[in-house]
């Protein structure tokens, strides 16, 4: 498993405003932002850099939460790479669209210590990527 070290900023300098990089708190308990990219700051209701992920997310709600801090848990506790991709109603949001890649790093190579992600969001002004409903859901 890559480290910290292993990542070259200067080397992902075009991607840099869609990467952000959070810390692990208690194994996955919560997560730290401690970058944020340009490109992603304009999706948060507030400046996450320095947040706990579940105090950032919370205005988003709790579906949103419990969402975004399992993804998150899902690549510590696999210790593997996991790409998201969809209609933000997966999240509770119904306006965006998103495409996701988040990488655990590890300082010792076993137990990540940090996740590093790459996000493009979307507004889905038309609504088009909203779950059908069912005769069950109802």
């Amino acid at each position: 498993m890559p480290g910290r070290n292993d990542i070259s900023p200067a080397q992902l300098k075009t991607q840099l405003p869609h990467v952000l990089l959070v810390d692990v708190i208690d194994g996955g308990a919560d997560f730290r932002y401690r970058l944020v990219g340009t490109q992603l700051r304009s999706f948060f209701p507030v400046e996450p850099s320095g947040k706990l992920m579940s105090e950032a997310i919370a205005p988003f709600g709790d579906q949103t939460s419990v969402a975004t801090l399992g993804a998150y848990r899902s690549v510590v506790d696999r210790r593997i790479p996991l790409r998201l991709t969809g209609g933000g109603s997966w999240y509770g949001q119904k306006t965006k669209l998103f495409d996701a890649y988040l990488a655990p790093l590890s300082d010792d190579g076993t137990t990540p210590n940090m996740v590093l992600g790459t996000f493009v969001f979307e507004w889905d002004r038309d609504m088009q990527f909203q779950p059908l409903l069912s005769a069950w859901s109802a």
